[in-house]
């Protein structure tokens, strides 16, 4: 089995020591990412790249794809895609491990969104260093990469990902139904992927969900191991607390079985989400007896990143809701964080409506 790792520049692979994935397999980087690190494959296809790398030579000790252009007439030992793909370094590199029919191919430091207070700002590792954005840049949109990604990536794994993203994404922009792309579910999909498939049910308000929880709850392995893995219900969890869905709230406590202990760092994040969850489920219920003992259990500082300034939202909506003193400080920080995150979905009726059924 060949194994490849493509690894963009985003903050989250900050941490991640590089040269031990050389010896798990092929490693494909891009850009600036040569500075620091020689990767199997270097792929750039910005033209100032291509200049700075031809500088330093680096293409005559790694090989380096990018697309032709005629300012590169007189660089040698580069190799071109016979036909340019026009698309930016990131896809362009998952690309070509695709091509090179890796059995399993890891995405690492593709983070998609900004960083900053509200995800506005440039989110990369060479920020601020020659022929990148300076660091108070705004962020690049990324939808364009997950629909190219989506659109011509083999394996049908990561094309639903892509699709459940972008359909999360029309969902916060309030865009019409018909416009969502149609996820389809397989066996061998991960556990994570499977619950972002059957989460796009509440997207729909499917009439009959009580049936179709109950359909996904068979297609969990019936053990002790899958009844408290988050994995089978984490996305699940997340679409519940977006679309107000209270019924699929009440679902997953009944039938998820909370534990202690994690055996991966994502795995605690999670449970957190799953926290959240509940504490608005006893909001909701009015059960503010069980709501104050888990609001001693629950920090609001461990969400998974992806989805920490979403969630942020959601903790301002429950604080608002139960604060007797600080309502509107509550509110403002609502408010202030809906401004470069969704504001026409995150609007003061949904603030103030949110448990009403």
């Amino acid at each position: 089995m060949t194994v490849a790792f493509v690894l963009g520049n985003g903050t989250s692979r900050r941490h991640i020591e590089l040269t031990d994935l050389k010896s798990y397999g092929t490693v494909y980087g891009c850009n600036a990412i040569y500075r620091d690190f020689n990767p199997d494959y270097l792929i750039a296809v910005d033209s100032k790249m291509i200049v700075e790398i031809n500088r330093e030579q680096y293409q005559n000790c790694t090989p380096v794809w990018t697309n032709y252009n005629k300012m590169y007439i007189n660089f040698t030992g580069f190799n071109y895609f016979k036909q340019s793909k026009g698309w930016s370094s990131g896809p362009t590199a998952l690309w070509l491990a695709s091509e090179h029919d890796h059995d399993t191919v890891y995405i690492l430091g593709f983070d998609y969104q900004g960083i900053g207070e509200s995800n506005e700002l440039v989110n990369n590792l060479y920020a601020g260093s020659e022929n990148y954005k300076k660091i108070d840049d705004k962020a690049t949109y990324y939808g364009n990469w997950l629909k190219i990604i989506e659109k011509h990536k083999k394996r049908k794994d990561v094309k639903q990902f892509c699709r459940g993203v972008l359909n999360l994404k029309m969902y916060l922009n309030r865009e019409s139904q018909d416009h969502f792309f149609k996820l389809v579910p397989d066996a061998s999909f991960h556990p994570i992927l499977k619950g972002r498939i059957i989460s796009q049910e509440l997207f729909y308000e499917s009439k009959d969900l009580s049936k179709i929880m109950n359909n996904y709850q068979l297609q969990i392995p019936s053990n002790s191991d899958s009844e408290t893995d988050i994995d089978y219900y984490f996305e699940l969890i997340t679409t519940a607390i977006i679309t107000r869905n209270f019924e699929v709230m009440t679902w997953i406590s009944e039938k998820f079985k909370i534990k202690t202990n994690y055996s991966n760092y994502y795995k605690f994040e999670h449970y957190e989400q799953y926290g959240l969850m509940v504490m608005l489920l006893f909001m909701f219920r009015q059960d503010l007896e069980s709501l104050q003992l888990w609001q001693k259990s629950v920090s609001f500082d461990n969400f998974p990143r992806n989805y920490e300034t979403l969630m942020l939202q959601y903790v301002y909506i429950l604080k608002y809701h139960t604060s007797k003193t600080n309502k509107i400080s509550y509110k403002n920080q609502y408010l202030e964080g809906a401004k470069n995150f969704y504001p026409s979905f995150f609007n003061e009726a949904y603030l103030n409506n949110y448990f009403k059924s």
